[in-house]
């Protein structure tokens, strides 16, 4: 509920009628996520599951299931809204979810009157349990600290012009814009991506109901871009530099185990290091042995089930990683990754927060942080060095 259509398009449908502002509210965005949904392609996902949204109203005062479900409704009903009830769309996924876009009457109403209006988000510090559903929780002075400086963040992030600057992009200020050749990864790597060139408010998000998981920068629309189309991003018309820790998760558990990590972690003879490199990801945030030589072998065929001989080769590469780095592997196979993330989400809070008082502004992309070039990166590597040093004891490659 980032976005809401705006006021010309609410009066001319009929949705401003009710003394609820509540209902207002959720019909004005169900509407912008239709819409937004429309231009990217896919569909919205919602719960008409009642105990959803217990203690939500956290992070929208209209996520309310008396609010939600009524208004929904609605909408279908005015014509505006396809509706698809009770189904499990996502493979593998829990439970049931309804499904909506747009329907015609609307994209019909959407392109002759103004459209979207970008809405504040109410809460930027973010708590999922383990299925990924947001979830209430009490504020301390660490989440009330982790919010102003979210806030400050974006605000920097907000003091200056942002855009892809490359000949086959049409920016456009406050709208939608195609960035082609830009999803990162998956089935549909190398396609086209729309984004909504005012996605840039920040938010905090945290997994597992627990604040020591997770806690990446998310919601700018820098971070859905591949890295070539990053590498295009401008800064108040400057090129940038991106920049990350090498081989942070290694690194970390190294200092976390007081021994210092000896040479290229992804060096192990006898094995591609392209292999290594995936099977250590993997292996750092798999749960079990069993999980990761599986995830490890899909990566080695197109198949929907790996053959024999490759889950042979990523039980040999899984064998070869806990041997390279005994030191740490204990680790491995363990869940360890989501916990690592929130420490490589704190140090480069560190970095952002230097780095403003520097007057430099950085955007997060998840372990990376994109600055523009020349002066502000020169300062900005320095400050990374420092931090990681500071939190961890030993000196980071970026």
């Amino acid at each position: 509920m980032g976005y809401s259509i705006g006021s010309e398009l609410m009066d001319i449908v009929g949705l401003a009628l009710t003394d609820d502002k509540l209902v207002n509210t959720a019909a004005g965005s169900i509407l912008a996520d239709a819409l937004i949904a429309c231009r990217e392609g896919r569909a919205c996902s919602v719960s008409l599951n009642k105990n959803f949204y217990n203690g939500l109203t956290r992070y929208n005062d209209a996520l309310r299931y008396r609010v939600v479900r009524p208004t929904l409704l609605r909408l279908e009903g005015l014509g505006l809204l396809e509706v698809e009830k009770g189904k499990t769309w996502a493979e593998g996924g829990k439970g049931r979810q309804t499904r909506f876009w747009a329907a015609a009457p609307l994209l019909d109403l959407a392109r002759r009157h103004p459209l979207l209006q970008r809405r504040k988000p109410r809460e930027v510090i973010v708590l999922k349990d383990g299925d990924k559903n947001l979830i209430e929780y009490r504020d301390t002075e660490q989440t009330d600290r982790w919010r102003r400086e979210t806030l400050a963040q974006t605000e920097a992030i907000q003091s200056v012009d942002v855009r892809v600057s490359a000949p086959d992009v049409v920016w456009v200020d406050a709208d939608f814009v195609i960035i082609p050749d830009a999803v990162k990864h998956g089935d549909r790597k190398g396609a086209p991506v729309v984004i909504r060139s005012d996605a840039s408010d920040l938010y905090r998000s945290f997994n597992n109901s627990s604040f020591r998981h997770g806690g990446r920068s998310y919601g700018h629309w820098v971070q859905r871009l591949n890295k070539e189309r990053r590498a295009q991003v401008t800064i108040d018309g400057r090129p940038v530099d991106l920049l990350d820790y090498g081989a942070s998760h290694i690194g970390i558990l190294y200092a976390a185990a007081g021994v210092p990590l000896d040479g290229d972690p992804y060096d192990i003879p006898g094995f591609e290091r392209g292999d290594v490199k995936l099977g250590l990801l993997i292996a750092i945030n798999a749960e079990t042995d069993v999980a990761a030589r599986k995830a490890l072998a899909a990566k080695f065929t197109d198949e929907a089930h790996p053959r024999k001989d490759h889950l042979a080769k990523a039980a040999s590469i899984i064998e070869a990683i806990k041997d390279r780095h005994y030191p740490i592997a204990g680790s491995f196979c363990s869940g360890a990754g989501i916990g690592l993330q929130f420490e490589e989400a704190q140090v480069l809070g560190d970095v952002m927060k230097l780095a403003r008082k520097e007057g430099i502004v950085c955007l997060p992309v998840h372990d990376e942080i994109v600055v523009a070039a020349g002066r502000d990166a020169s300062i900005v590597q320095d400050l990374m060095v420092q931090s990681w040093a500071t939190r961890f004891g030993t000196f980071p490659v970026v």
